[in-house]
């Protein structure tokens, strides 16, 4: 350790050194899930800051038709559009890994000149 430094890169009044932030900082930024969380956080402190116990019900919908506005048939049409999108997608993830098992199983098999 230096001279007025603690042993954990630490400086004796308890503050982290610039080096020690900084390696936190690339090592956070650096993680899987730190900008998911950032953003999860986000939503959730706007959410917080948004929600209003004082609105009536009707009051959400004057206030934002375009979210509000589409009732049971606008949902109904929405969750089986992206159900189908899903099962589409899963159908070309299985066919791709087919083709792929297919070419991998083609290079072990006995080849007859």
């Amino acid at each position: 350790a230096r001279d007025g430094e603690a042993p954990g890169g630490q400086r004796a009044g308890g503050r982290l050194t610039m080096q020690k932030l900084r390696w936190v900082w690339d090592s956070l930024r650096s993680s899987l899930w730190f900008l998911p969380t950032l953003m999860i956080a986000g939503a959730v402190a706007l959410a917080l800051i948004e929600a209003d116990t004082r609105l009536s019900p009707g009051q959400l919908e004057r206030r934002w038709p375009w979210l509000f506005g589409a009732g049971a048939d606008g949902a109904r049409g929405t969750l089986s559009a992206f159900a189908g999108s899903m099962i589409t997608v899963a159908g070309v993830a299985f066919s791709i890994t087919v083709v792929a098992l297919t070419l991998a199983y083609s290079q072990y098999t006995s080849r007859k000149a």
